[in-house]
């Protein structure tokens, strides 16, 4: 029995193809949340991991504001979110990880991309400086106010989370609030 009232728990399976064993889930986990609100792709061959489609709609927003957009705040569970931010030895681009539950088991790894908007670009060429460029600021503050920061966000389940951590070199330390 249950409590009155609750709804019974359902069970979601996400995986099964392209190379992805399946996987089931709570329907109220905050991964399927996350997956229910935006549209992912599997990453062919790579089991458990899954990159979001609404690229135009995501890539903008920090993996926190994503997971916050996706309505996951209902239940109080995004408050105990937190980012890890991380610059790898090695990797032009940072990383930033996200854990979804207690076990760090799941989680949602973001690769932080910057760019120098063309326009931008076309503009510094001709006038020899940023379009944004303030008095005062230092050059590598200008150059820094002159890239666009680009999110790919993936969601990672058990099955794909730890293993691609380990494969970009980071450790559960890295990315543990203590």
């Amino acid at each position: 029995g249950g409590c009155k009232g609750q709804q019974p728990m359902a069970i979601i399976v996400l995986g099964g193809t392209k190379g992805h064993q399946s996987e089931s889930f709570d329907d109220r986990s905050l991964l399927l949340q996350i997956y229910n609100a935006y549209r992912w792709k599997m990453i062919p061959n790579c089991t458990g991991r899954y990159t979001c489609r609404d690229h135009n709609v995501v890539s903008e927003l920090s993996p926190l504001q994503m997971i916050q957009r996706a309505g996951t705040n209902d239940n109080g569970s995004y408050s105990q979110l937190q980012e890890y931010y991380l610059s790898l030895p090695g990797r032009k681009d940072p990383v930033i990880v996200v854990t979804l539950n207690t076990e760090r088991t799941i989680g949602v790894i973001t690769f932080v991309k910057e760019e120098e908007d063309e326009e931008v670009d076309n503009y510094k060429e001709e006038r020899g400086f940023c379009a944004s460029s303030v008095h005062g600021k230092t050059v590598e503050e200008q150059q820094q106010q002159c890239r666009r920061r680009h999110y790919v966000h993936t969601l990672n389940t058990p099955s794909g989370f730890q293993r691609k951590l380990e494969a970009i070199g980071i450790q559960e330390a890295d990315y543990s609030p203590c």
